[in-house]
């Protein structure tokens, strides 16, 4: 009978191990490859202070503090740009927080802008643990500054910098509130588009046998075996978003997004539970949400902020509505 069991478990196992192939084929490619956003930077302002903030690693990052547009600060804006951004672009999202009152700080992630660069590290746009690493390595300079430790500190970040303020923020009570643009679950996007991208690479019958969880488990084991060869981590953001629950954050997001799909910003919306408030943008696409109605743009953010920091009972809630059937947060459309 052993013999029989044995020969049975061997022929599943390399049954599996034919029809996983393909996949994980697939999910590297998606994986290591970057699609071509075709970022624009931002050109350097004036009045705004430079420096240097010391990260992991020995590194050091480019960073810039912009000032109010007048008078003191009533709060500080922590900035965190997309993939392939720089610093100076936290203008093109966070000027009504400037004429708002609040001071905004803004740096390159290492490997990117005037930030220095870790040898043998190739940033994709998945999120990983430098990029949190830096993030928090801000946050402890401001801490380190007298003229800032005392102000109410916000996360704005876009893209991959809006996955790393959801992360990082869980273990960072300080934080007031975040807004993202076009943030992101690694996880949720890979396994997304493993199930579509594999059409163009698997026969639709081997396709079609192949359950979801399959195909999740061969995503995560795709991810981890590029984590291991890249040397990096990658932090699995979607365990982290409930623990973010009653925290204020505004979710931005393009509902003409093919990057960052509308059903990905819902899940994380879920993820993330009671406080967090999600607005699809009709027409938008990624990251380019204020360039189609700026003014919507501009009261969305600075109503949200007002709320959050509890100085404006008048602007719009920052908690989500629950639905009457199913008592989860609705999105905003």
């Amino acid at each position: 009978m052993f013999p029989e069991i044995a020969s049975l478990v061997l022929a599943v196992l390399v049954i599996n191990f034919l029809i996983q192939l393909p996949f994980l084929f697939v999910c590297t490619r998606i994986i290591e490859s970057s699609p071509p956003f075709g970022v624009q930077l931002a050109d350097p302002v004036e009045g705004d202070e430079r420096f240097r903030i010391p990260t992991t690693g020995g590194l050091e990052l480019a960073g810039c503090l912009l000032p109010p547009s007048s008078g003191q600060p009533r709060g500080l804006v922590v900035f965190c740009p997309e993939t392939g951004g720089n610093q100076w672009m936290a203008l093109n999202y966070c000027g009504s927080l400037l004429e708002a009152g609040f001071a905004v700080l803004s740096f390159d992630f290492r490997n990117q802008g005037a930030s220095d660069s870790l040898p043998g590290y190739e940033p994709l746009h998945w999120m990983t643990r430098y990029e949190m690493d830096d993030l928090g390595s801000v946050l402890r300079y401001v801490e380190s500054r007298a003229d800032l430790a005392g102000l109410p500190v916000g996360l704005f970040g876009v893209s991959r910098g809006g996955a790393t303020a959801l992360a990082v923020s869980v273990n960072e009570p300080q934080i007031r509130w975040i807004v993202t643009e076009s943030a992101f679950c690694t996880q949720m996007i890979q396994h997304w588009f493993a199930r579509h991208w594999a059409k163009l690479f698997v026969p639709d019958w081997l396709l079609r046998l192949v359950p979801d969880w399959h195909v999740r488990w061969t995503v995560d084991l795709a991810r981890g075996m590029t984590a291991w060869r890249r040397g990096l981590r990658y932090p699995v953001l979607r365990r982290l978003l409930p623990r973010l629950a009653g925290r204020p954050v505004l979710m931005i997001s393009g509902k003409r997004d093919s990057y960052v799909k509308p059903d990905i910003a819902r899940q994380m919306q879920q993820c993330a539970g009671e406080g967090c408030e999600l607005w699809l943008v009709p027409k938008a696409r990624h990251n380019d949400a204020r360039t189609i109605d700026q003014d919507a743009y501009d009261r969305r953010v600075t109503g949200f902020v007002d709320v959050a920091m509890g100085t404006d009972v008048g602007a719009e809630p920052s908690v989500c509505p629950k639905s009457r059937a199913t008592g989860q947060p609705q999105s905003v459309g």
